[in-house]
């Protein structure tokens, strides 16, 4: 059709898990949050609910038209901070 978002439905991760799969002897110091940074990613807003539709392994947010999968409720947000879906770092140890 065109215009359509696709967005895969995947684990959230800690930056600090990240960091001990990579090197699990590493250190680091918490310097806070700087200027234009952000904890958390939101994939799917709760603006774009009424033309999203979920579907097996990812959500289909349409820009015209309607999709084949089922229509989210009218409240769905995907966020990386609520997402239902973690992996640790033992995880992505596994993957690297």
């Amino acid at each position: 059709e065109g215009g359509e978002v696709f967005s895969p439905k995947m684990p959230s991760m800690k930056i600090t898990d990240i960091a001990k799969a990579v090197d699990p002897n590493c250190t680091w110091k918490e310097i806070g949050i700087r200027d234009g940074e952000k904890l958390n990613e939101d994939m799917i807003v709760n603006a774009d609910a009424a033309k999203t539709y979920d579907y097996k392994n990812f959500y289909i947010t349409y820009s015209r038209g309607k999709g084949q999968g089922k229509l989210v409720a009218p409240d769905f947000e995907y966020r990386s901070d609520t997402n239902g879906h973690w992996m640790d770092a033992v995880s992505l140890e596994g993957m690297i």
